[in-house]
């Protein structure tokens, strides 16, 4: 079991992969859990409750919960932008495993491995985020 342990953890590429990973994974199981109906989502939005006004992000939460259920137009409905931001999410859990798995096969030398996973992932980041500012 160490002997696992110690292979899967032997490269920090791979402790960013995990901890990335489970971030992403946390966001789906907060989802998956807080239904969207009931509002009783626990994390309440810090601009909204400073100013009174709405951010570009608030309803992401419940756009999430309607997502993992598979109500798309509730969660456009909800916040727009949820659909790109949950999609970035799930492809960073995708782009997490299979870039784990690559360095574990050694599929593609480390350099490439990393330039590769750095370059789509800024480009899904940029596509999921800049619409809200942009």
């Amino acid at each position: 079991m160490r002997l696992i342990f110690n292979r899967l953890f032997s490269h920090p590429y791979l402790w960013v992969n995990f901890f990335i990973g489970v971030a992403f994974l946390a966001v789906v199981f907060y989802s998956v859990v807080f239904s969207p109906e009931t509002g009783a989502h626990p994390i309440a939005c810090v601009y909204t409750s400073i100013t009174g006004e709405p951010c570009v992000s608030c309803g992401m939460s419940r756009g999430f919960s309607h997502i993992v259920r598979g109500d798309l137009e509730a969660a456009a409905g909800t916040n727009i932008h949820s659909i790109p931001v949950f999609a970035f999410f799930v492809l960073q859990i995708v782009l997490r495993s299979l870039g784990s798995i690559a360095y574990l096969q050694r599929w593609l030398p480390l350099s490439v491995l990393i330039s590769a996973d750095a370059g789509i992932s800024i480009l899904g980041f940029f596509l999921a985020f800049s619409p809200m500012y942009f």
